[in-house]
């Protein structure tokens, strides 16, 4: 059987005893449906990472440890259009995520590394980053 996976996330300033009700809930609700906690002013959720930081929130980019550093890598036998794009897509991902300008630098600075890695040249990453701005 295939499964659907959803997930909710809420932040609530309710007392633990009270949020402890939700282990009660996995208890006696169907095995299907698992119900979890977690606790903290930091979620990963997909590729986004929220942090709370009074009185807003700041959003950065999360990569789970096993797919860092890996991206398509320049010499593949891919068509060059999709290689191309590649440094560009990840900054616009990156723009679209970071809430703060430092977070972007700092992500940008990641995804050169991250292209060095996977034998990108120098130039054509300035190049194609640089699209983006």
């Amino acid at each position: 059987m295939g499964g659907n996976i959803r997930t909710i996330t809420t932040s609530t300033k309710l007392p633990s005893e009270k949020i402890e009700l939700l282990s009660e809930l996995n208890k006696k609700n169907d095995p299907n449906i698992k119900i979890t906690r977690e606790g903290g002013k930091t979620v990963d959720y997909l590729d986004v990472t929220t942090t709370i930081e009074m009185p807003n929130f700041r959003t950065t980019v999360f990569r789970k440890f096993a797919a860092q550093p890996y991206v398509l890598p320049f010499h593949s036998s891919h068509p060059r259009h999709i290689i191309r794009n590649i440094p560009y897509t990840l900054t616009l991902r990156a723009a679209r995520i970071c809430s703060h300008p430092e977070d972007l630098r700092t992500e940008i600075d990641k995804i050169r590394v991250m292209l060095l890695l996977n034998k990108y040249p120098p130039k054509f990453i300035k190049r194609h980053v640089g699209r983006f701005f």
